[in-house]
C-alpha cells in the first residue's frame, strides 16, 4: 500500500513539473531568444522542439490516445454549443468596440487573416489543454492514474484557474492580451472538463484572435508583443 502512495505521489509531481517545464522553455523563448538578434532567432526552435518531444514523450508513457486528448471529433459539436453563448456575447461587445473606435476593417480583410489563426489556435490549444490542463489536473488528483476523473467542483475550478493562469502568464507584461487570455482560458478550460476537443475550442480562438485584432484599439494591443518585446513595441 505504501508504495502505490508513494507510485501516485510521484505520478502527479511529475506531472506538476512537465507544466513548469514546458512553460519554462516558452518563456525562455519569449524573454530571451526572441528579442535578440534575427540570427539567433533560429535558437528558439531548440527549446520548442525540445518540449514537443517531452509532450509527445509524456503522452505515450502514459497513454493518452487521440481521442482522450480530445484531437477527433469526439465531443465537437457538444463542444461548439457550450462555446456559443460566450462567442456571441464577446464578439458582439468586440465589434461594437471596433464600430466605435473606427478599427473594424472590411469583411475581405478580416477574412484574409483567419486561416493562419485558427491553425495557430488548434496547435495553443493543443498545448493549452491536450498537455497542460491535463497535467494539472493530474497533479491536484483531479485525474487518477488509472484515467478515472473526479467531477468534484472545487479541482474542476482549480484546474481551469490554473490553466488559464498559465495561459495568461506566457502573454505577460502586455496588460490587455494577459487579462483577456485569462478570462479566455478560462472558459475555454471549463469548456474543455465537459466536452473535451481541441478543434473546436482551437477555432474558437483564432475566430476571437481575429476579432480582437481587428476591433480593439493599437493603443490597448501594443503590437501584440508579450515577453521582453513589450517593452520595444513602439519601435517595430
Amino acid at each position: 500500500m505504501k508504495y502505490e502512495v508513494d507510485d501516485d505521489r510521484a505520478w502527479r509531481l511529475t506531472s506538476g513539473l512537465e507544466v513548469i517545464s514546458v512553460l519554462v522553455s516558452i518563456l525562455i523563448v519569449l524573454w530571451g531568444i526572441a528579442p535578440q538578434t534575427p540570427r539567433l532567432r533560429l535558437v528558439m526552435a531548440i527549446p520548442l522542439i525540445l518540449s514537443l518531444a517531452l509532450m509527445i514523450h509524456s503522452h505515450w508513457v502514459r497513454r493518452e490516445g487521440p481521442a482522450l486528448i480530445g484531437l477527433t471529433l469526439n465531443n465537437f459539436w457538444r463542444a461548439v454549443g457550450l462555446l456559443l453563448p460566450p462567442m456571441v456575447i464577446s464578439a458582439t461587445i468586440l465589434i461594437w468596440i471596433g464600430v466605435k473606435s473606427g478599427r473594424l476593417q472590411g469583411a475581405d480583410a478580416i477574412l484574409s487573416g483567419l486561416l493562419p489563426l485558427v491553425v495557430s489556435g488548434v496547435a495553443q490549444q493543443y498545448l493549452l489543454q491536450g498537455f497542460v490542463h491535463r497535467r494539472i489536473r493530474i497533479s491536484i488528483g483531479s485525474i487518477s492514474r488509472d484515467g478515472s476523473v473526479k467531477t468534484e467542483p472545487r479541482l474542476s475550478a482549480t484546474a481551469a484557474i490554473l490553466t488559464a493562469s498559465c495561459f495568461a502568464l506566457v502573454h505577460a507584461p502586455n496588460l490587455t492580451l494577459t487579462i483577456l487570455t485569462f478570462l479566455a482560458g478560462l472558459i475555454w478550460s471549463l469548456i474543455y472538463q465537459k466536452a473535451p476537443n481541441i478543434y473546436a475550442i482551437g477555432i474558437s480562438h483564432g475566430l476571437m484572435s481575429l476579432l480582437v485584432i481587428n476591433t480593439l484599439p493599437s493603443w490597448m494591443l501594443h503590437s501584440l508583443s508579450v515577453g521582453y518585446k513589450h517593452f520595444l513595441y513602439r519601435k517595430f
